[in-house]
């Protein structure tokens, strides 16, 4: 008997590689390999090995929950809003990992949380006319706490 079931031990695998599509190309061959190893052992190397990403991605989460559908941002200014958040974030002692702290790990979050429906992407003119992309809560923006809670679960604090 181990402590995490089969099933949720796949799940969670299952979640982190969906979250992680825009870091890492995954090999559908490499997953079956995975499954040889000790469950609890590849569970705990593989969250050691990404708990930057998880701290980044969990930044981003929190920073986008100051989106209004009223006042849409630039992705860059959503990177911003992750490094605001980040900082704070690291000066409270939220997250333990300066590294977290990444503008390439921000945009892919971004990137992540708009496929997944946390952001939606829309356009929108600037004061030149010109037509640009701006960020605005997505139809599952409501689920950004539940996503946050489900990547600090993989986080050993």
């Amino acid at each position: 008997s181990t402590l995490f079931p089969y099933t949720t031990l796949f799940r969670s695998i299952r979640f982190l590689k969906h979250l992680f599509s825009e870091e890492f190309v995954f090999s559908p061959s490499r997953e079956d390999e995975a499954w040889k190893l000790d469950h609890q052992a590849y569970s705990f190397v593989l969250c050691s090995l990404l708990d930057s990403y998880l701290e980044g991605y969990m930044v981003a989460c929190r920073a986008i929950g100051s989106l209004t559908a009223d006042e849409p941002v630039t992705v860059d200014e959503t990177v911003e809003l992750c490094f605001t958040e980040g900082e704070r974030m690291w000066k409270d002692g939220a997250i333990r990992r300066e590294e977290s702290l990444s503008r390439i790990a921000f945009k892919n979050a971004i990137k992540c949380y708009r496929k997944m429906g946390l952001l939606a992407e829309l356009q929108q003119r600037d004061d030149d006319g010109e037509e640009k992309s701006v960020l605005a809560p997505g139809e599952h923006f409501h689920e950004r706490r539940a996503m946050e809670q489900r990547i600090l679960s993989f986080l050993k604090y």
